[in-house]
């Protein structure tokens, strides 16, 4: 059973629903103040608001003065944004002041830049025509010139480091001959095998018109490079050549691919290019490509003394060594000397 007091206080506050209840604590300053509340602080709150309010109103009013545009004009963006952006006039003006600025200059003005920017122009493209010129140039006349001294010095190098000079030569070539065994290109020194080079190369040269030369391929190796007793080893040699027209001159001693021996290491092929002064009745023995009789112990230093034919003029070499290829081509030499 409930007491009849608290019974009574149930009763009251149904039927007197506004009325606290005296059992609970009051809560009036926070209520008040959350709701506005009344005096002090019910005050603040409103005029606060009414201050902004019309703040924001002065300041539209004072912008549509300013830019000359009716209330009615202005959508809600154009209403409220500036009032977040700026809250003084002091602002808006300097906004204002900065709008002139941005004026476009006359074209009379720009025209002289214009000008200007048509000499600099001007300027690249005539240093743009002299490099290619010079690129032209460098294909002949004086860009060769530069060129063949560069491949000059090179070859010089090249010939030397081999020690195809003193070995072969006493005057390294003036020029670079092109070597190419079907789709393999020689380079100064570079190392092949027989079988790259079983076929005869293609061999040009800077030649003139209308004069003749001589080539002569050699292996100074034979049998080793460190008992050379049979090199010079004469593989190839053919005069009276137009130009660089190989096919067109007179074969000598026919191709023969290299043959160095198995374990012999890497043996030196030197191809030699050399002018002559007229044409020439060469009176050495006639060589096929199977005959292996007079090709040992052939000097290219004498022949080319004996035919005053000077220092060559274009030249190349490369290395090879022992592969399969090898015994082929000594059996083709073993079956001619046996017939």
């Amino acid at each position: 059973m409930k007491p009849k007091e608290d019974e009574s206080s149930v009763a009251r506050a149904k039927s007197e629903p506004n009325r606290v209840d005296p059992s609970k604590p009051e809560k009036k300053a926070e209520s008040g103040g959350r709701r506005g509340g009344s005096g002090k602080n019910r005050g603040k709150g409103k005029g606060r608001n009414r201050g902004k309010e019309r703040n924001r109103q002065d300041e539209d009013v004072f912008l549509r003065k300013q830019l000359g545009e009716r209330e009615g004009e202005l959508d809600d963006t154009q209403q409220t944004t500036p009032a977040m952006e700026l809250t003084t006039p002091a602002k808006e003006m300097q906004k204002l002041d900065i709008v002139p600025t941005t004026v476009s200059t006359p074209a009379a003005n720009r025209q002289p830049a214009k000008e200007d920017r048509k000499k600099k122009g001007g300027k690249k493209r005539e240093k743009g025509k002299k490099r290619k010129d010079g690129k032209r140039k460098g294909k002949g006349g004086k860009g060769k010139k530069r060129n063949g001294k560069e491949d000059n010095n090179r070859v010089a190098s090249k010939f030397k480091e081999a020690s195809v000079i003193p070995d072969v030569l006493d005057n390294h070539p003036e020029e670079k001959a092109e070597v190419k065994f079907d789709d393999v290109r020689v380079s100064l020194g570079k190392t092949l095998t027989p079988t790259d080079t079983k076929n005869e190369p293609k061999v040009t040269w800077p030649a003139e018109d209308g004069q003749l030369y001589t080539l002569a391929m050699l292996d100074p190796d034979s049998p080793s490079r460190a008992d050379p007793r049979y090199g010079q080893w004469k593989h190839w040699l053919v005069g009276n050549i137009p130009g660089n027209d190989v096919r067109r001159g007179d074969v000598i001693s026919e191709y023969i691919s290299p043959i160095p021996l198995v374990g012999t290491g890497l043996h030196r092929y030197v191809i030699l290019v050399y002018k002559q002064t007229k044409r020439l009745d060469f009176d050495e023995p006639r060589q096929t490509s199977i005959t292996a009789r007079g090709r040992g112990l052939w000097k290219v230093r004498a022949f080319a003394e004996k035919y005053e034919l000077g220092d060559p003029v274009a030249g190349n070499f490369f290395e090879a060594e022992w592969d399969k290829w090898v015994p082929k081509v000594y059996d083709q030499l073993a079956t001619k000397r046996k017939k």
